[in-house]
């Protein structure tokens, strides 16, 4: 064999490496399928939240090439391949009537209340959305010896300030509550006698 002619072969067998590496990465080739279409695969990447590909270039033709999950080695919230941001969350168009609806809220129609000794306030919590499939709502106290609180009551016990907490799943409101002394009632002094005072 001679010199020339290895040299030949060699070229051959780079031109064909080149042309395989280049069909699997599908940048702007154009590939004959045997049916008078003639692929011509995007150099963009077309991608969706699960991988990315090269879309051909004819609108009528909907096969893609070189498909591939997404990477993200760098650790950056994106594809290290097409760009494709990995974080994004895809909205569930299509949800399952059986999955449970989260609780994505909670609210007092009261953030700072005044009740006496004795006395009581009420609280209404409001939970979002109306639809979450477990509204419950447990409510505490952050100091049981100055106020109660019972499904959104809060009883005052002595005077001071509490913090009242109103949960529903993991979202949580509060309310500051402060009570007062009762008010003193006057002291009633019995009458124990009457004496007139009269001249003639």
């Amino acid at each position: 064999m001679t010199k020339k002619l290895k040299i030949t072969i060699a070229i051959c067998v780079a031109v064909v490496l080149v042309a395989a590496l280049t069909i699997g990465l599908g940048v702007g080739l154009t590939v004959n399928r045997g049916d008078g279409h003639t692929h011509t695969w995007a150099a963009e990447w077309a991608s969706d939240k699960d991988g990315h590909w090269h879309e051909c270039t004819d609108s009528t033709c909907d096969e893609a090439n070189g498909y591939a999950a997404h990477s993200d080695g760098n650790s950056d919230g994106k594809c290290d391949v097409c760009g494709y941001t990995m974080s994004a969350e895809t909205p569930d168009l299509d949800p399952d009537p059986d999955d449970p609806i989260a609780v994505e809220g909670i609210t007092l129609d009261k953030t700072t209340a005044t009740v006496e000794e004795g006395a009581t306030v009420t609280l209404t919590a409001t939970v979002t959305p109306g639809n979450a499939t477990d509204k419950t709502v447990t409510w505490s106290t952050s100091n049981e010896t100055i106020a109660t609180v019972s499904g959104g009551v809060v009883t005052g016990v002595k005077a001071g300030e509490v913090t009242i907490t109103a949960k529903a799943g993991d979202k949580s409101a509060t309310c500051t509550v402060t009570v007062t002394a009762a008010a003193t009632e006057p002291e009633v002094v019995p009458v124990t006698g009457v004496t007139l005072n009269q001249t003639a």
